[in-house]
C-alpha cells in the first residue's frame, strides 16, 4: 500500500484519537491527561518516548539519530472556553479544544503509525514533538530549553494547523501552503506613565498622565502608516487603559496602557520595538511626564523556508490530488510559537482547511465555543507529514 492508501485506511483510528483528546482538554504547560493518552498510544505503536519534568511535552524518535533528522511538531493544549458543541465527545470540564490542537496531536500520532511501519526505510531520523503551552506562547521555548532540536540535531521541521485559521476559504481537506511569512509576530506591551497628581481645579499645578497617555496612543497608532512599508503587514493596537480613582476632581499621578504589536517581518518588528520606545518617551516628556514601555511577550513571526516548502509540496502531491493543494494568498496576523523553532531550524508550516458549520448552520471561528472541524480528512495531514519524512530520510 502507498502512504496515501494506508493513511486513508487509518482514518477511523485518527478520528478516535482526536475525539478522545477532545474530551479531555487541558491548558498551559501542564496537560497530564493529554500527555498520558499520547504516551499510551505511542506505547501501543511500539515507539519509545521521553517526558520532561517541567512541562507535559513529549518527544519520540523513529529511525536513526545520525544524519538527517526531521522534526514533526504538534501542539496539544486547549483553551479556557466552555464548549457548546452538541456532540457525544464534547468536553465537560470547562475547557475546550477550540483551536484544533486535538486534531494536530491525532494527525501526528497517525504520521507516527505510518512511519513506524516503514522505519527500516529511514536512513536518518524523525523526531515527534508533542508540545503543550502554545496558546500562551510558552511551550516551544520550554521544549527548546530542554534541547529538543539539539538532541538529536534537527535538520528541518514540519507542522500543520487545521480549521480556517489561514483565512482563505477552501474546500474541506484542502492543503494550503505559502513561502515566507505565514504568521505574524505577537508582541504584547505595557506602558506605565508617571505624572504628578493634583486637584482638577488647578491642572497647571499637576502633570496629567492621562493627557500623556492620550498623546502616546495617538502617536503610536499612526506610526505604522508613517514609518513602515505597506509591503509588510504591521499593526499596533491598544486594548486597555487604566487611570484615576473615578473621582471627577482628582488628577491621578499614574496611568497604564496595554496593547499589542504584530508584524510579519523580523526586521520590521525590531524597528518598531525600538521606535515605540523612542516615541513613548518623547510623547511623555512633551507633557512633562515620564513613561516606561515594557514588551511583556515577544514571539517572532513564523517564516517558512522556501526549500522546505518545495520539499513539502513534492511530498503532498504524492498523497493528495493537485485539486486539494492550494497556494495561500495571504498570511495571517495571528501568532504561533512554532516561530521559536523556525528561528533555529528551517521549516514549513502549512494548513489543512476543514472548518465546518455548527448545528445552527453558521461557521464559527477558532477560539469560539462552537468551533467545529471535519475530522474525516485528518488522514490527509498524517499522510503528508509521513511522506515528507520518508522523502527526506528514506531510501
Amino acid at each position: 500500500m502507498t502512504v496515501a492508501e494506508e493513511a486513508k485506511a487509518l482514518s477511523e483510528k485518527i478520528i478516535t484519537w482526536r475525539r478522545a483528546l477532545h474530551q479531555i482538554p487541558e491548558t498551559g504547560l501542564h496537560c497530564p491527561r493529554t500527555a498520558a493518552l499520547i504516551q499510551k498510544e505511542l506505547d501501543s505503536l511500539g515507539i519509545p518516548w521521553q517526558a520532561y519534568p517541567d512541562h507535559s511535552g513529549i518527544t519520540a524518535m523513529l529511525g536513526r539519530r545520525g544524519g538527517t533528522v526531521i522534526a514533526l511538531r504538534a501542539d496539544m493544549d486547549g483553551l479556557p472556553v466552555r464548549e457548546e458543541n452538541r456532540v457525544p465527545y464534547a468536553s465537560r470540564n470547562g475547557c475546550m479544544h477550540a483551536c484544533g490542537h486535538d486534531a494536530h496531536a491525532a494527525m501526528l500520532l497517525g504520521a507516527a503509525a505510518l512511519l513506524k511501519k516503514r522505519e527500516s526505510r529511514l536512513r536518518g531520523g524523525v523526531e515527534l514533538i508533542f508540545q503543550p503551552g502554545e496558546e500562551d506562547l510558552t511551550g516551544a521555548r520550554a521544549m527548546l530549553a530542554d534541547g529538543v532540536l539539539e538532541h538529536p540535531k534537527v535538520t528541518r521541521m514540519y507542522t500543520l494547523h487545521v480549521g480556517s485559521i489561514a483565512g482563505q476559504k477552501a474546500e474541506t481537506g484542502t492543503l494550503l501552503w505559502k513561502k515566507g511569512a505565514v504568521f505574524a509576530s505577537s508582541n504584547s506591551f505595557r506602558i506605565r506613565v508617571k505624572g504628578k497628581g493634583g486637584h482638577a481645579s488647578t491642572p497647571f499645578l499637576a502633570v496629567s498622565p492621562i493627557l500623556a497617555a492620550q498623546r502616546i496612543i495617538s502617536s503610536l497608532e499612526g506610526m505604522v502608516n508613517r514609518e513602515t512599508t505597506y509591503n509588510v503587514p504591521s499593526v499596533i493596537v491598544f486594548t486597555g487603559i487604566r487611570a484615576g480613582s473615578g473621582a471627577y476632581n482628582i488628577i491621578p499621578d499614574r496611568a497604564e496602557i496595554i496593547g499589542g504589536m504584530r508584524t510579519q517581518s523580523l526586521e520590521v518588528r525590531d524597528f518598531l520595538m525600538r521606535r515605540m520606545q523612542e516615541v513613548t518617551r518623547a510623547c511623555a516628556a512633551a507633557c512633562g511626564a515620564s513613561a516606561e514601555l515594557e514588551f511583556v511577550e515577544t514571539c517572532p513571526p513564523v517564516i517558512n523556508d522556501a526549500e522546505a516548502v518545495e520539499t513539502f509540496l513534492k511530498a503532498a502531491r504524492k498523497v493528495l490530488p493537485d485539486s486539494a493543494i492550494e497556494e495561500l494568498q495571504y498570511s495571517t496576523m495571528g501568532g504561533e510559537d512554532a516561530a521559536y523553532y523556525f528561528t533555529q531550524v528551517p521549516g514549513c508550516y502549512a494548513f489543512l482547511s476543514n472548518a465546518v458549520p455548527y448545528a445552527d448552520g453558521k461557521e464559527y471561528p477558532h477560539h469560539s465555543s462552537r468551533f467545529c472541524i471535519d475530522d474525516s480528512v485528518l488522514w490527509r495531514g498524517s499522510g503528508v507529514l509521513a511522506q515528507v519524512c520518508l522523502d527526506e530520510t528514506g531510501a
